[in-house]
C-alpha cells in the first residue's frame, strides 16, 4: 500500500502534477506508436483500451481517473476535420461523446481528441492531459493548430503572481476576439457555465483530514474520492476572484472555435501553468514527442 501523509510541501506536489501528467503523455505515445504501426483499424474504443491498459500498469496512480465520466476518465473523438466533427463537443460526460468502437481514424475522419485524467495515489494531485491530433493536411487547419498553441503561450505570459483567475478569463476573451474566435466549453461543474480550466486541486494549500481520508481509503470509496477532486478545483471564469500564488498550479483548457467558419475544427490543448514556491513559473505542454510521432513537427517550438 502506498502511504499517503496529512501534508506534502509545494515543490513535491507540483513535481507529482508534472510527473503524472508525464505519465499520461508517455503512455499515449507508446499507444499510438503500436496502433499507427499494426495497420489495423483505429476507433477511439481501441485507443482508450490500449492508453487504459499502459495507464494501469503504474502502481502509483489509481486505475482510473478521477474525471467521471466518461468511462475510466479518458475520452476520445475522431472527426472530419471541420467545426462540425465529433471532437467538436459539449462535455465528455455525455453518454454520445464517450469512446465509441465504430468510428475510426482514417481520411474522412483525420482529427483525434485525446484525454486523460490520472491520479497519483500519494499525494493526490491530478496530472490531466489532453491535446488535438490532426493526420491531414490541410494548410487552414494546420494554421490554426499552430495558432491556438501560440495563443496559449501568450496567456501564459500574460499571467503574473496576484492576478485574479477572473482578469485571466477576460484577458482570454480579448485575445480569442482578436483573433475571430469563440471558445465554446460547458462545465457542468462551474455555476457560470464555462470557464477557461481549473486548479489543481491541493496545488497551493492541504487536503482537510476528510479529504486526506477519503485519498487514503482510494479504491475503496474512489466514486466519493474522484467527486471530492472534482469539487475542490476553483474555475478560471469571468467571476472568480482568487489569485495566482505561489506553489499554484491550474489548467488552460481552451477550446477555441473561429466564428463563421465551419472548415476550421475546434481545437484543444490542454497545458498546465505552475508557479513554483520561488515564483517562478512554467508552461507544461508534453506534447512534443507525440508530435513528432504522428507527423506534426509543424507544431514544434522553434
Amino acid at each position: 500500500m502506498i502511504k499517503t501523509t496529512s501534508k506534502h510541501s509545494a515543490e513535491v506536489k507540483l513535481e507529482s502534477c508534472k510527473k503524472t501528467r508525464q505519465f499520461a503523455a508517455d503512455t499515449l505515445q507508446s499507444a499510438l506508436g503500436e496502433l499507427l504501426h499494426s495497420h489495423q483499424p483505429i476507433s477511439e474504443v481501441l485507443v482508450r483500451d490500449r492508453w487504459l491498459e499502459k495507464l494501469r500498469k503504474n502502481p502509483y496512480i489509481f486505475p482510473d481517473g478521477w474525471y467521471m465520466p466518461p468511462p475510466h476518465g479518458i475520452g476520445v473523438l475522431i472527426g472530419t476535420a471541420t467545426k462540425y466533427g465529433r471532437h467538436n463537443y459539449d462535455t465528455l460526460r455525455l453518454q454520445q461523446s464517450w469512446p465509441a468502437s465504430n468510428i475510426f481514424l482514417n481520411k474522412d475522419n483525420p482529427l483525434m481528441y485525446v484525454y486523460a485524467s490520472p491520479v497519483d495515489r500519494e499525494t493526490g494531485m491530478i496530472g490531466d492531459f489532453g491535446m488535438t491530433l490532426y493526420f491531414g493536411d490541410n494548410p487552414d487547419v494546420v494554421n490554426h493548430l499552430k495558432l491556438c498553441l501560440q495563443l496559449d503561450r501568450e496567456l501564459y505570459n500574460h499571467i503574473k503572481i496576484g492576478m485574479p483567475f477572473k482578469e485571466i478569463y477576460n484577458y482570454a476573451q480579448r485575445l480569442w476576439h482578436d483573433y475571430g474566435f469563440v471558445n465554446e466549453i460547458v462545465s457542468t461543474s462551474d455555476p457560470t457555465g464555462t470557464n477557461l480550466g481549473h486548479t489543481i486541486p491541493a496545488s497551493y494549500e492541504d487536503w482537510t483530514p476528510h479529504e486526506l481520508n477519503l485519498l487514503q481509503q482510494g479504491n475503496a470509496n474512489y466514486e466519493s474520492l474522484k467527486n471530492m477532486i472534482s469539487k475542490k478545483r476553483k474555475f478560471i471564469n469571468s467571476i472568480e476572484t482568487l489569485p495566482v500564488q505561489a506553489g499554484m498550479a491550474f489548467t488552460n483548457e481552451a477550446r477555441p472555435t473561429v466564428k463563421d467558419h465551419p472548415d476550421i475544427p475546434m481545437v484543444s490543448f490542454h497545458t498546465i501553468i505552475m508557479v513554483k514556491p520561488d515564483g517562478s513559473m512554467e508552461f507544461i505542454t508534453q506534447f512534443e514527442d507525440i508530435f513528432k510521432l504522428v507527423g506534426m513537427n509543424y507544431m514544434l517550438k522553434n
